[in-house]
């Protein structure tokens, strides 16, 4: 498949985060929260916001998710390159709890909220309509970045309940729970951020005291200043709904007895007839690749032997940390067209 956008499947016959292959008692109780939500008239979970890419005479579409304490901006410049060379319309998904969609609290509050947000999300830009038909008019893609990955990957987990892609792409979502640097992070925001509001600090300074008196990376502290508005002294995300998200979606502090992340990408496989084409996206530079090379090693032997006639595809990005679509963008557009 050269395209990342795929057609209609002519033959029909696994990754993203902490597993989640789901016990059929969880996936019971999910799929009666989902249709009982459902069934409500107006939902006070979504839609999100969103931001589009416009691209002349498209034919496809592909939904972007941002990482934990971003916002759909953070990929804006790999969209439009996405966008520009696939000629498909772009979707910028300000995920809740984040960004424009920073009061949407209702929806990190449980993963069956924030799947039915996200269906409301893709209702509103017009994508994954329950009445649409199967063909390349309407074909779309689904592409996560970090925990944007983890949600896309539930999202294509529970196929039975909402509208699917032709594509599941996840753009260095480690497996496993939140790692120590995720975790400093989080602690970070928890006890420094709040205190900034009542400072009158410039974007620089705030990037120079997380770096020299808090031991974030440059990359991760202008990522997090890229997200303060020095006029209002807040940021564009609330520790709240990110509290939520991360209960919701990393292994380590779910309580559901979920299973493994190669599971659920096995079950994707071989479960979800809409998806075509899993592509999983690691950062070379990124280590908290190093502790699971076990589930890569899983992944790499799923790639060989896919359990269905659905492709899955590991590519490795050797120069790019967990920004991989801003360190290797090149490489990162390369790998989605091969």
């Amino acid at each position: 498949m050269s395209t990342l956008l795929l057609g209609s499947r002519t033959a029909r016959s696994i990754l993203g985060f902490t597993g989640f292959a789901i016990k059929p008692s969880y996936l019971q109780e999910l799929r009666s929260s989902l249709r009982a939500s459902r069934s409500l008239s107006s939902s006070p979970v979504g839609p999100f916001h969103f931001n589009v890419v416009e691209t002349p005479q498209y034919s496809s579409n592909i939904v972007f998710l941002h990482g934990l304490l971003g916002n759909g901006k953070n990929l804006r410049t790999f969209a439009r390159e996405l966008c520009r060379q696939q000629q498909a319309r772009g979707i910028l998904v300000d995920l809740p709890g984040h960004g424009s969609s920073k009061h949407c609290l209702a929806a990190t509050t449980s993963i069956s909220n924030c799947l039915l947000g996200l269906h409301q999300t893709l209702q509103a830009a017009g994508i994954g309509n329950d009445d649409d038909d199967d063909d390349d008019n309407v074909s779309w893609s689904l592409v996560g970045h970090s925990m944007g990955g983890r949600i896309a990957l539930q999202y294509a987990n529970h196929s039975d309940s909402f509208p699917q892609p032709q594509r599941l792409v996840l753009l260095d979502t480690v497996p496993g729970g939140l790692n120590a640097s995720v975790m400093h992070v989080m602690r970070v925001a928890e006890t420094f951020l709040p205190v900034v509001a009542q400072t009158n600090l410039t974007r620089k300074e705030l990037v120079h005291k997380l770096t020299q008196e808090h031991g974030i990376d440059l990359a991760t502290a202008q990522w997090l200043g890229g997200s303060y508005d020095t006029q209002t002294r807040e940021f564009s995300f609330s520790l709240e709904g990110a509290r939520n998200l991360v209960h919701c979606f990393f292994e380590r502090n779910d309580p559901t007895g979920l299973s493994s992340f190669v599971e659920t990408i096995e079950h994707v496989l071989r479960h979800n007839v809409k998806i075509e084409r899993v592509d999983i996206v690691r950062g070379g530079k990124n280590r908290s690749w190093d502790s699971v090379q076990d589930q890569v090693s899983q992944l790499e032997a799923l790639e060989q032997f896919p359990p269905s006639q659905s492709q899955l595809r590991v590519h490795l990005l050797p120069n790019a940390g967990h920004w991989v679509h801003t360190d290797d963008l090149p490489g990162l557009i390369q790998v989605l067209k091969s």
